[in-house]
């Protein structure tokens, strides 16, 4: 029995350490490879931001309930921070890649720094601040956008 029980430990180890390695991305071997995978990040983070942006609206013109809104905001923020991690796990094949890190990375900083921003200001009832991080959060998607469009287009 005790070997029984030894063997379907290892077994269900063995299983949880395949998973695991599922969930770990694997390298960009390509420099079209790694455009592709900055190009969906940048996407995913646009749409987050694009979704605080929304709901950051609702709650400037008073249409939304304010737990609604802080779901919404704090959903978003936690995409963006996901998006942002799975990014930077992603290493450049070669130098010239490099580049298109730096700028993406700094763009899913924007992304989580504006999103935490709105989220504070909301829930602490500020229009003012909450204003302030909805201009920086619409710069920052048309920053994600152009480097969607031009990371699609090459």
């Amino acid at each position: 029995m005790a070997v029984a029980g030894r063997v379907r430990r290892a077994a269900a180890a063995a299983l949880v350490l395949l998973a695991a390695g599922g969930c770990v991305p694997g390298p960009a071997l390509t420099a079209a490879a790694y455009r592709e995978h900055a190009a969906q990040s940048a996407t995913g983070l646009l749409s987050a931001v694009r979704t605080g942006l929304i709901a950051g609206g609702l709650a400037a013109d008073d249409r939304a309930l304010p737990t609604v809104v802080d779901t919404a905001v704090s959903e978003a923020e936690d995409d963006a921070r996901s998006i942002a991690d799975s990014f930077g796990t992603r290493q450049p094949p070669h130098p010239a890649s490099d580049l298109l890190r730096t700028r993406v990375a700094a763009l899913a900083a924007d992304a989580e720094d504006g999103l935490t921003e709105l989220r504070i200001a909301l829930r602490r009832g500020d229009a003012d601040r909450a204003g302030t991080a909805r201009r920086g959060l619409t710069a920052t998607a048309a920053e994600l956008e152009s480097v969607v469009g031009e990371e699609t287009a090459g």
